[in-house]
């Protein structure tokens, strides 16, 4: 009988300097060999889970604290704010002087998140980085 097996990332499956362990590669190859289906659970969004991490040979992820849910690279789930939800979060963070993280439903790489980093549409104080 096969089964799903969930996986964090940070501090399971790879260490705190982003490390993945040779026996957690071997493992996670056993069990998809086995017949298992193995998946990240993680607060990462999907443009922060790196190639290498892929390269392992998972079915899928769920992702962004439950808000993205992937199963053999295709998004089946995809909760984003509501732009009146949107505006209210980044009011909020602008009114403390935090900095944020906006990732946009495009985003795929790392390199994707940073082109949006800042951005958002109707607020002229956010700022768009590009590499």
């Amino acid at each position: 009988m096969s089964k799903v097996i969930f996986l964090d990332v940070d501090g399971t499956l790879c260490n705190y300097e982003g490390v993945i362990p040779e026996s957690a590669k071997q493992a996670i190859k056993q069990a998809r060999k086995n017949g298992h289906k193995v998946y990240i659970c993680t607060g990462r969004s999907r443009a922060e889970v790196y190639q290498e991490i892929w390269d392992i040979g998972l079915d899928g992820m769920i992702g962004g604290n439950g808000s993205y849910v992937e199963d053999q690279s295709k998004s089946v789930y995809h909760k984003k704010l509501s732009e009146t939800e949107e505006r209210a979060v980044v009011d909020w963070l602008h009114e403390r002087g935090l900095e944020f993280l906006k990732a946009c439903k495009e985003t795929r790489s790392f390199k994707d998140v940073m082109n949006c980093l800042f951005f958002c549409p109707y607020d002229t104080r956010i700022r768009t980085y590009v590499l």
